[in-house]
């Protein structure tokens, strides 16, 4: 059986690829563009991930926070308020 872990769409599409777990901002040197970026926090501190990575998940958020905006910006797929996504 598959857990369903369920959050708010901040930008729609597809990407698959690995997840990377950001905890701090030594993590952002490991993010390439194959990489799903899962953070806790969507800090702007973190933009240089937000950039590299080809898709985000974050444990906070909403539809007009730092995260959800510049994804959009950069029309990435991003999903926001994903509740103990670093955890699993």
């Amino acid at each position: 059986m598959t857990d369903i872990y369920r959050g708010v769409i901040a930008n729609g599409g597809k990407f698959v690829g690995k997840i990377k777990v950001i905890n701090n901002l030594n993590d952002i040197e490991e993010i390439d563009d194959s990489n799903i970026i899962v953070t806790k926090n969507n800090s702007p501190l973190y933009s240089v991930a937000f950039i590299k990575a080809s898709a985000i998940i974050s444990e906070c958020g909403g539809m007009l926070c730092h995260l959800a905006i510049v994804s959009r910006e950069m029309n990435k797929p991003c999903i926001l308020s994903v509740d103990k996504a670093t955890q699993v």
